[in-house]
């Protein structure tokens, strides 16, 4: 090992520059290489080749939020509290029979407002028996998933009458528990957290949905049709509201 250091005229040097200037560049090369090779073959390539412009801006400005937040907020680390077993929305006093049913309703009437197209009753939603309104019962598992049900088809009969039935959250009513839950969670995680998942790849699992759920032809495409409009209502919003902040976000601190 030589005991001075080399100067920036010293050949050995020059050498040593120049190679690793050039390992650079091929590594740069050969990593944009893969990259484009890899978003031929990408699971959510159809959705991403057929976005809209608006499309495309709300996946950069959703994008470049996530980011920053990952990076100067959440310390790279998001992640959200799994309730336990024993985690309850209600108790006590105010568990009785129509408080429930004013519970499923609020829920209901919240996710139609935020346009909220999927959701699962979880057993948390459930007790072992809450009060009747007069107090000389008991109401079990039974009576309260009778509840769930005929609150769910009143608002489904609303939405119907007022010719929005197609904004009812719940594909169909079904409790999930166990493996199933965490399975949720998890997906959760990837639709909100991960690197890989953008706009387009909503966009793409959506179809998907549709093109495999239990449709009629007719069925079908008016799903397509309304979530068309839906989605590019969704990308303009998204656009309107948070791209000025996108744009102005500081990536360099």
């Amino acid at each position: 090992m030589r005991d001075v250091a080399m100067h920036s005229d010293d050949p050995e040097h020059t050498l040593v520059r120049c190679v690793a200037k050039n390992f650079k560049e091929e590594y740069d090369l050969q990593r944009a290489n893969l990259v484009v090779e890899e978003s031929r073959h990408a699971w959510d390539r159809q959705a991403i080749e057929s976005a809209s412009k608006a499309e495309i801006r709300a996946s950069s400005v959703l994008l470049r939020i996530r980011e920053h937040e990952r990076r100067y907020l959440f310390g790279n680390l998001p992640g959200e509290a799994i309730p336990s077993a024993d985690s309850k929305d209600m108790g006590g006093l105010l568990n009785y029979e129509s408080t429930y049913r004013w519970y499923i309703a609020t829920a209901i009437d919240r996710m139609v407002e935020d346009r909220i197209m999927y959701a699962e009753w979880r057993p948390m939603l459930l007790d072992k028996s809450i009060p009747s309104d007069d107090g000389q019962k008991q109401l079990l598992l039974d009576d309260q998933m009778a509840i769930i049900c005929e609150v769910t088809r009143n608002k489904m009969d609303e939405l119907q009458s007022r010719g929005q039935l197609d904004r009812f959250p719940f594909g169909d009513s079904k409790l999930t528990r166990g493996h199933s839950a965490s399975l949720s969670y998890e997906f959760y995680q990837v639709m909100v957290g991960s690197p890989s998942m953008t706009l387009h790849g909503w966009r793409q699992l959506v179809e998907w949905s549709i093109e495999h759920a239990c449709l009629t032809p007719d069925q079908q495409r008016l799903g397509y049709s309304i979530f068309k409009r839906d989605w590019e209502e969704f990308c303009v919003w998204i656009n309107e509201e948070y791209g000025a902040y996108a744009d102005g976000l500081d990536e360099t601190r």
